[in-house]
């Protein structure tokens, strides 16, 4: 898929992930394969691990519809 066809990062910013999420709509097919791209891309580099830096680091369950935990969890001050 032509990056011109993706749709724009709805989380470029806290602020814009939450606008968002407010969306009572499901997304197009696009969005989806778009953000799947992505991650797989990631994990192929990485050999399916993340190194995670000496940092704080949250952890969160499984999110299916729970876009008001996610924000949540985005927004903590930690």
């Amino acid at each position: 898929m032509a990056s011109q066809n993706r749709p724009e990062n709805p989380a470029s910013t806290l602020e814009a992930l939450s606008v968002y999420a407010q969306r009572d709509q499901l997304e197009p097919p696009e969005t989806y394969r778009a953000a799947l791209d992505v991650v797989v891309n990631v994990l192929s580099q990485q050999g399916g691990l993340l190194h995670l830096p000496d940092l704080p680091t949250i952890i969160f369950p499984d999110l299916h519809a729970r876009r008001a935990m996610l924000i949540a969890l985005f927004s903590a001050q930690i």
